[in-house]
């Protein structure tokens, strides 16, 4: 294991053994020791940190319930405030697991826990938070992100309640051009 073993996609490859998604262990007394306890199992066996991923999670804009998500949204000092537990993270990781270090992703992460905040982590505006977070992320030596939801709650990528009339535009249906999709016309016509 270790280093994101079975990564690839190939007929080899192994399922990642990926844990434990604490909601943060930079400042936590067991992960250390879960860490430490990881490696010297992996010493033994031969084999390396017995874990692909080491994952946490995090809501950067705290709860959905606050009157400042919209504010913080678009605030880069308050989301500079993240870039020091990413650092944290790394940093224990590679301390504890030594040189053969899993991956560190972000298991699960959204704007505000408690489903987010509806007109602000639903909405484009939440677009800042997500791209400084991925940029942080990458620039603090994690590997990937996991959002925590591509459709529901009030931190989605997607609004599915919209209804999605893309195919019937091409098509010549509500707000289309007319035709019936890959026709060409002339402008004489």
């Amino acid at each position: 294991a270790g280093a994101g073993a079975g990564a690839g996609a190939g007929a080899d490859s192994m399922p990642l053994i990926i844990g434990p998604d604490s909601s943060g262990f930079s400042d936590s007394w067991w992960y250390p020791q879960f860490l430490g306890n990881m490696t010297a199992a992996g010493e033994e066996s031969g084999e390396g940190v017995p874990l692909d991923v080491i994952t946490w999670h995090i809501y950067t804009l705290g709860s959905g319930n606050s009157t400042n998500v919209p504010a913080e949204i678009m605030n880069a000092t308050y989301l500079n405030s993240f870039a020091p537990k990413c650092s944290k993270h790394h940093t224990t990781v590679e301390h504890y697991a030594g040189p053969d270090a899993p991956q560190l992703w972000i298991g699960e992460g959204g704007g505000a826990y408690g489903s987010g905040q509806d007109g602000s982590t639903n909405t484009f505006m939440s677009t800042f938070w997500y791209g400084d977070s991925l940029g942080t992320m990458a620039v603090q030596g994690h590997d990937a992100m996991c959002r925590q939801a591509l459709v529901g709650g009030n931190y989605a990528l997607l609004n599915l309640s919209i209804p999605y009339e893309g195919g019937q535009m091409m098509n010549g249906g509500a707000g289309g051009a007319g035709g019936t999709g890959g026709e060409a016309k002339d402008e004489g016509e």
